[in-house]
């Protein structure tokens, strides 16, 4: 019985009888047949005699040979992406069933994941790829298939010569499993942007944060960016969207972003990434004393300090103060303090009484142009029977 066609070689044999010529130029003839089915052949070039006259059929070679991607260069990273516009794919082919013959290749690159006909072009490995676009939608495709360059010169179909037929079949003598990589080429850093900086308090040189864990909102125009920071050179955790900074300390503070694709590019300016803000300290007193603590959800460490008792006392150390500002609740009723740093001989007063209600109010007390003190810093209460409401200090 006849055999499939990728299961077994087919021959067409026609047998007819050719009066006149020499016995051993032609095999025995006799009247045309059916094609029989041949063992697997790994050449389609028909048969022939001494004297190159066709003495049967071609084979239709059904095992085109296999293509392997060996490398890209360079390597993409874990992501997919390359940070160069140049990429050399390497491939190679082989034969599955002894065939000889030599093995071409075609290949064909484009960045909207079709494969057509038109687009396949004779190719050497390395095949190299230089000054290309940045991905953008769609990532770029290769393909290169393999191809029995002597089999495929052929059409096995058709008669070697007069009286023989010609194959049945002409399957493919390429590998129609093109081999295929996917790669995105990104040479392009993104931009940072701080989009909110901490919330802030008015009133001074710079923004001050209203609470001891700021946050910030941070973005590139580069989706699925990955952000690195640091405050005043401190590496600190931050995302996408929004981050709050926990940890920083009181004082002037510089925020840093950079963000870096997933190419593996980083923002090398910083331009619009950078934040610069100021953090209070939070004033505490001991248990006991004459200040309570109130909870307040406006507060920086969520509850300020409240006294009514004239001579009470808050303390904070300072080093090299050159300002000095106070923090706290005020109102038309608020009472009074005075400060003195260190061995400052005077005590300067400060009035906590605003005309209109202020959740968190600044009081300067010292301005950048004040000289250099360090030491204790005391708060003591001047007033009497009045609240006087303190929640936090800037001192440097």
């Amino acid at each position: 019985m006849p055999a499939s066609p990728r299961a077994r070689r087919v021959r067409r044999v026609g047998l007819l009888a050719a009066g006149g010529l020499v016995a051993g130029l032609l095999p025995l003839v006799g009247p045309a047949g059916v094609a029989q089915a041949a063992e697997a052949c790994t050449t389609e070039v028909a048969p022939r005699s001494v004297l190159g006259l066709p003495t049967g059929p071609p084979c239709d070679d059904i095992a085109p040979p296999e293509t392997t991607i060996t490398a890209l260069t360079p390597p993409p990273n874990a992501a997919g992406y390359l940070r160069t516009d140049d990429l050399t794919f390497s491939f190679s082919g082989r034969h599955t069933d002894g065939d000889t013959d030599p093995i071409s290749f075609e290949c064909q690159l484009d960045d909207d994941g079709a494969s057509t006909n038109d687009r396949w072009e004779a190719c050497q490995s390395p095949r190299t790829y230089q000054d290309l676009n940045d991905s953008s939608a769609a990532p770029y495709t290769f393909r290169v298939r393999a191809i029995d360059t002597a089999d495929d010169a052929i059409d096995a179909t058709a008669s070697p010569g007069l009286l023989v037929a010609g194959a049945e079949t002409d399957l493919p003598d390429l590998d129609e499993s093109a081999a295929v990589s996917v790669v995105r080429v990104d040479t392009v850093a993104p931009n940072t942007f701080v989009l909110s900086s901490p919330p802030q308090l008015e009133g001074y040189r710079l923004p001050i944060a209203d609470s001891l864990s700021p946050q910030v909102r941070l973005a590139a125009d580069e989706g699925g960016s990955t952000f690195a920071c640091d405050v005043d050179g401190s590496a600190v955790p931050c995302a996408e969207g929004v981050t709050t900074l926990r940890g920083l300390g009181p004082g002037d503070k510089t925020l840093t972003v950079r963000a870096t694709d997933r190419a593996g590019n980083t923002d090398p300016t910083l331009k619009d990434s950078t934040a610069v803000f100021a953090v209070p300290a939070d004033l505490t007193a001991a248990d006991g004393g004459p200040w309570r603590s109130l909870r307040s959800a406006d507060a920086l460490g969520g509850s300020f300090l409240e006294t009514r008792e004239r001579g009470a006392m808050l303390r904070y150390y300072g080093r090299n103060v050159r300002e000095l500002v106070l923090i706290g609740p005020s109102g038309p009723g608020a009472g009074s303090v005075e400060i003195k740093i260190g061995r400052a001989r005077k005590w300067q007063p400060v009035d906590l009484a605003t005309p209109t209600v202020d959740r968190q109010h600044l009081y300067t007390v010292r301005d950048q142009n004040s000289p250099l003190r360090t030491g204790t810093i005391r708060i003591r209460v001047t007033s009497d029977g009045r609240p006087v409401r303190l929640d936090g200090i800037l001192a440097h």
